[in-house]
């Protein structure tokens, strides 16, 4: 049940962290667009750049449908994950419950099999005594 939490808050947290990507990168582009492009980076990236220049190229030719059905796929696979985990914990539950019945059912019989035992113990000894 708390992984099943933690699955719902990752959920979350992807669609308002998607949500807010939608809505302003759009508006991140126009503000570098006129303050003459980003900041420069303080940092030495240990990545060469042409492949940086690579990466971007591939990333700056992806639409927006792209974007929405790589989003819903990861959505889809995480609504499966969570489908067959809470498949997997109920037969798990149904497994645990069928064992225990079935531990009750058989001390059932061991008891009555006692009883019946003591009782014909009993009787018999009850016989005895009247025939002496």
């Amino acid at each position: 049940m708390v992984k099943l939490f933690f699955v719902g808050v990752g959920i979350v947290i992807l669609v308002v962290v998607g949500a807010f990507a939608a809505l302003f990168t759009p508006l991140l582009a126009g503000v570098n667009r006129n303050l003459g492009g980003s900041p420069p980076n303080p940092f030495h990236v240990p990545i060469p750049q042409p492949w940086l220049a690579t990466v971007h190229g591939w990333l700056g030719q992806a639409t927006p449908s792209v974007w929405l059905t790589a989003v819903l796929g990861v959505l889809a696979l995480l609504l499966v994950y969570i489908v067959g985990a809470l498949a997997a914990h109920l037969v798990r539950r149904w497994k645990e419950h069928r064992k225990r019945n079935a531990e009750l059912r058989w001390r059932a019989r061991a008891m009555a099999a006692r009883e019946q035992e003591s009782a014909s113990a009993a009787a018999k000894a009850q016989v005895e005594t009247l025939w002496e």
